[in-house]
């Protein structure tokens, strides 16, 4: 009886695997994974913004710098522990600009509009589990 010779083409499926994220990502700095308008990779910042000396265009600017901050939301741990360095440039960087008349010190709006932003949507999302995060009532 004649056997029958079958071809053997072996294709190493990992060779052609789509690559991870963290493998697409490995060796990146977030300045690069997540580029925004008020990073500033050379001085090593993730706040570096100056305001325009209108208090309401800097509101907007930093609610729009908010809204784009939040689209490049991809659920990882590098984003995630984005805000907080954010949060720490803009302490670092002052966030108040002179006094109001009475002496006060006046806040930047930037900061403002981009924490404010901040905050609507996260009370959005408690809205929508009906639970802050961590469980407190």
């Amino acid at each position: 009886m004649a056997t029958k010779k079958v071809a053997t083409n072996i294709v190493s499926l990992a060779d052609r695997r789509p690559k991870t994220r963290a493998e697409r990502m490995a060796g990146k700095s977030f300045y690069e994974i997540y580029p925004m308008p008020f990073f500033n990779s050379e001085k090593l910042l993730a706040w570096d913004v100056q305001p325009s000396g209108s208090y309401t265009a800097d509101i907007e600017t930093g609610r729009e710098y908010a809204q784009q901050f939040l689209a490049t939301c991809d659920m990882t741990n590098g984003w995630s522990s984005l805000l907080p360095k954010i949060a720490n440039d803009m302490v670092a960087g002052g966030s108040r600009t002179g006094t109001w008349p009475d002496g006060r010190p006046r806040s930047n709006g930037v900061v403002i509009g981009f924490m404010g932003e901040i905050t609507g949507y996260v009370m959005w999302a408690i809205s929508l589990t009906g639970t802050p995060p961590g469980g407190a009532a």
